[in-house]
């Protein structure tokens, strides 16, 4: 599904595959913002995805997983995709790359709360929270090196147990907080060398234990603040 501008109608758009060629079964194809305000319900597993740089992409409606996995996927170049609708259902969240490596700077931002109970894997890219209930009741949460999770100005109380790999993107943290004061209370695993950080002057407050596994952990201030209980 290819448009432009704003979709927008009571109309159940039904996606069952990555599309042609595993690009995307709904792909925004140009370099502006567009809004899809349709209800979505997976019969497999789907992906939605932006083809140019600084596009993007606002999910407004239901995200109804069925129990199939959902990749919104984006590449390097300050590309985003918007969800402030409910992803409901058993199916996992992946947040998937276009491209090769990855960028902090093209992000999914889950902007109101959830209720998926799936999975929730950072394979590239980034995620952001930027609602106290973004990830619902996601059973785990796993970040890949080479991606990130960013904390918004928001509570996280309800986090599920986090295992982290890696340093994110230019050393500031595999999880950082990025804008006022982000609090993330789920237990940490790490399964590499890994660095939990902040940008400007935002504050990260961590909630939960902290397993290292036997690897290194940084905290890296970059000018901010972080609080580990």
């Amino acid at each position: 599904l290819n448009f432009a501008g704003t979709l927008a109608n009571d109309n159940t758009i039904t996606l069952s595959n990555r599309g042609v060629s595993d690009i995307g079964a709904i792909r925004h194809i140009g370099s502006g913002k567009i809004t899809l305000a349709n209800p979505l319900s997976l019969g497999s597993l789907s992906s939605v995805t932006l083809a140019s740089d600084g596009a993007t992409l606002n999910l407004t409606n239901t995200i109804s997983t069925n129990g199939f996995r959902f990749e919104p996927t984006i590449g390097t170049a300050n590309q985003t995709i918007n969800i402030s609708g409910d992803i409901t259902g058993t199916g996992n969240l992946f947040v998937e790359g276009s491209e090769a490596g990855g960028s902090a700077n093209s992000v999914v931002i889950l902007s109101a709360a959830n209720s998926y109970s799936g999975t929730t894997t950072v394979s590239a890219n980034a995620l952001r929270l930027n609602h106290a209930g973004a990830l619902g009741s996601t059973s785990s949460l796993s970040v890949s090196n080479n991606a990130e999770l960013q904390i918004g100005n928001v509570s996280v109380s309800a986090a599920p147990a986090t295992t982290l790999r890696g340093d994110g993107f230019d050393n500031l943290g595999v999880l950082k907080a990025v804008s006022g004061t982000g609090t993330f209370n789920g237990n940490i695993t790490l399964a590499l060398d890994s660095v939990i950080g902040t940008t400007g002057s935002a504050t990260l407050n961590l909630g939960g234990t902290i397993d290292n596994g036997g690897f290194g952990l940084t905290f890296n201030t970059n000018g901010g603040n972080i609080t580990a209980s």
